[in-house]
């Protein structure tokens, strides 16, 4: 908590009572004497006074969950883990910890907003908050990763269930049969254009639904409450900066800080990877921003285009500069986008590297905010990242400056980079 709310939250226990018996006393309505009667007399006053406070919280919705974070002991929980470096949202938080509640019809709750601006992430925060709630654990499913029917079969099995049939539809109904009598947050994750979730809600019961979208008009968001998602605030900014290079580092480069903002749009994705290409290089911020700006970056806040083309170069900034054992790794990360996550092993695998060395590498991406990592010894990329994969992985793949086509070794699946990433290792999400 900060000095400034410590100190308002501290006037609003003590100041009020204070003034309210001095006004009495004043009155002659009360008699206070500076004896044990007395001193009750005051404690009591304080103590129904800190009771109303905490009544009032209560109804408005600000008293912090009490709940400690983490599923029930023995529920699925699926969600990846939050990222260590998590700032600002709180707001945000605080309004999907309110909302996704057990309750007698399941409510669907929507957060929206433009790629790069954390909605996963949020997502993650807000399962770890409000899981101990239900009973039934936390399903997550990555929608630009797999479909229907393999999403309804994985959250089945949770509950060791197989569902009958090949034909969505079948399924589909054997999973609202099924889900129907659990408490259970439902998590759609980066929900894609035309795609029908609907067939998964629940149809009654006591389970919640999140989604979280780039379309503000996907047809499962019409009458769902929505929580839109925007850029960082420069006070979110500034912090997450402050905990990359240290509160001397910005303070001392304050305008380059704020330029550095301006020229990744303020979006937390290209916040983060550009400070930590600062940290990593030990460049001064002026240096990265006049890389940035050779790679394409624009100060223009309020386009989304521009936007893009800023988060573009800021992906773009981050890959020149890698070393070339990293460049490698990232381009063979290509291969993993049939799936939701990837292991280490399969990496090692792919790449004919020891395990702690594909770990190594994986850490070191991850230590640049090019990597999730999803569980142990488990790795995701942000859906960006995974476009921004794929193409560099047909730009680069050839044969030629970092030698011949990637092929995914195993028994399971062989691809070459140049078949099509979506084509290539359909065991990513497995191993």
């Amino acid at each position: 908590m900060s000095n400034k709310r410590t100190l308002t939250v501290l006037a609003l226990v003590l100041i009020p009572p204070a003034v309210a018996l001095a006004l009495v006393t004043a009155a002659g309505w009360l008699r206070f004497e500076f004896s044990l009667s007395g001193v009750l007399l005051v404690l009591g006053v304080y103590g129904g006074w800190i009771a109303a406070l905490g009544g009032l919280a209560e109804v408005a919705g600000f008293r912090r969950e009490k709940e400690p974070p983490g599923p029930p002991p023995g529920a699925p929980y699926q969600a990846p883990r939050p990222l260590d470096e998590f700032v600002g949202r709180q707001d945000e938080i605080q309004q999907l910890v309110r909302t996704l509640k057990p309750g007698g019809k399941a409510a669907v709750t929507g957060v929206v907003g433009m790629g790069g601006l954390g909605k996963t992430e949020l997502a993650k925060m807000a399962a770890d908050r409000v899981a101990r709630r239900f009973r039934n654990g936390v399903l997550w499913a990555d929608c630009g990763q797999q479909d229907l029917t393999t999403i309804a079969d994985l959250w089945a099995t949770e509950y060791g269930r197989q569902l009958p049939g090949d034909d969505l539809s079948v399924k589909a109904a054997a999973w609202r049969s099924l889900v129907s009598s659990k408490e259970t947050l439902l998590i759609f994750d980066n929900v894609q254009p035309g795609q029908e979730i609907k067939p998964l809600f629940p149809p009654r019961g006591r389970s919640a639904v999140l989604i979280t979208t780039r379309h503000t008009d996907h047809p499962a968001l019409r009458g769902v409450e929505q929580l839109s998602l925007d850029q960082f605030t420069p006070a979110e900014a500034t912090e997450l900066a402050e905990q990359v290079l240290g509160k001397r580092t910005v303070r001392r480069q304050a305008t380059e800080t704020t330029q550095l903002f301006e020229l990744v749009g303020y979006l937390p994705l290209a916040v983060s990877m550009a400070l930590h290409l600062a940290q990593d290089y030990n460049w001064t911020l002026d240096y990265l921003n006049r890389e940035l700006e050779a790679a394409g970056a624009i100060k223009v806040l309020d386009s989304a285009e521009n936007l893009e083309k800023s988060l573009r170069a800021t992906f773009e900034t981050a890959w020149e500069n890698l070393p070339l054992d990293l460049q490698e790794t990232f381009r063979a990360l290509a291969l993993f986008n049939a799936g939701p996550s990837f292991s280490t092993q399969a990496l090692a695998e792919t790449l004919a590297l020891e395990e702690p060395e594909a770990h190594a590498r994986l850490h070191r991406l991850g230590g640049r905010s090019l990597l999730i990592r999803s569980g142990e010894e488990r790795w995701a990329l942000h859906p960006l990242l995974r476009e921004f994969a794929a193409t560099t992985a047909r730009g680069r793949g050839h044969a030629g400056a970092h030698g011949p086509p990637l092929r995914a070794r195993g028994s399971r699946s062989e691809c070459s980079l140049r078949a099509g990433a979506r084509k290539c290792l359909a065991w990513s999400g497995s191993l």
